[in-house]
Parts: C-alpha cells; sequence; structure tokens
C-alpha cells in the first residue's frame, strides 16, 4: 500500500498531468518519422496510460483509502474501455493488424491481453512485442521461484480487483 500510495502522489500515479497531444516521434514505435521508425511511421498508434500500479489488471469499483488518499484500481477497466471505444470508433477488431507493445509494466500488459485481443479479432493478424515486463524469478528453481511470484502476486491480485471481476488471474 505504501508503494501505491507514494505513486499516487506523481506523474506516475495520476492522469491530472497528462496533455491530451503528445509528440513521440523520438520514441522508436511510436514516432511518425520515416528516418526514425522506417517500419510503423504511418501506422496508427494509440497509447494506453498506465498509472494505477497493477500492471493493468485493477477492476476495484471503490476506491482503496490509505492515509489521506484515495487510491483507484482499475488498469482492467480502463484496457477494456479503451478497446471498446477503439472498436466503436475505428471497428478496431477488424483492422488488418495489430501490434501491442509495452515498455516495463507495459510489457507486462502486452503478454497479458495479446491472448484477449487473437481471441477477439475478427479478421486481424495480432503481432505483440513487449519491451521488458519480465519478472527475475525465471532464474531460481521452480518451487521457490512459483513460491515468490504467489507471495508477490498474490497480494496485489486481491488488492486491485473484487472477487472474480476483472482480469482472471490465478
Amino acid at each position: 500500500m505504501e508503494s501505491c500510495y507514494k505513486r499516487s502522489k506523481g506523474g506516475l500515479g495520476s492522469t491530472a498531468g497528462i496533455k491530451p497531444q503528445r509528440n513521440f516521434d523520438d520514441l522508436g514505435l511510436l514516432s511518425t518519422l520515416p528516418d526514425k521508425n522506417p517500419v510503423f511511421y504511418d501506422w496508427t498508434k494509440i497509447y494506453f496510460i498506465y498509472c494505477d500500479g497493477s500492471e493493468f489488471t485493477g477492476s476495484k469499483d471503490d476506491p482503496v483509502s490509505y492515509k489521506d488518499t484515495k487510491l483507484y484500481f482499475r488498469g482492467y477497466n480502463n484496457v477494456m474501455e479503451q478497446f471498446r471505444f477503439l472498436d466503436e470508433q475505428f471497428d478496431f477488431y477488424n483492422g488488418q493488424t495489430i501490434v501491442l507493445s509495452g515498455v516495463s509494466s507495459g510489457g507486462i500488459g502486452t503478454y497479458l491481453y495479446s491472448n484477449y485481443l487473437v481471441e477477439n479479432t475478427k479478421t486481424s493478424k495480432v503481432y505483440a512485442i513487449p519491451d521488458s515486463g519480465l519478472f527475475l524469478v525465471d532464474y531460481l528453481t521452480p518451487t521457490v521461484s512459483q513460491q515468490v511470484v504467489r507471495s508477490a502476486s498474490l497480494p496485489l491480485i486481491t488488492l486491485v480487483n473484487d472477487g472474480n471481476k476483472g482480469f482472471p488471474i490465478k
């Protein structure tokens, strides 16, 4: 909770300071400049803002009160609403090709939502390109690895979801 609380007080924990328009021309896959992004420069790109600290998995209806702050865990809800909006406005699930990518927690989101997109697109080819978002527990023995992941993940999953609602992580 303390980590989530500290995050909520800065730019990584709130959308309050986010500008409606951003220039990504120096940022690799998001760049619109052919010399910086020769493959994807003219593709439509959608940037999902990350700010709830739950790796895009939170679906809690009510905020969690901690110290002087209400913490909102709605990453899953936000992603699903963005997919719904994109499909309503742009026929997203009927696109020719969808490339899902992310860095850090966005890399984890790429892993988590790639199967969802494969299952829900109608005519699209779906490619997932995570850029980081890996857990280093792979270097441990399976028994220890499972214990570390379970002990690290279950409190977060319990905190950010109401029962079985939201992202189906077990």
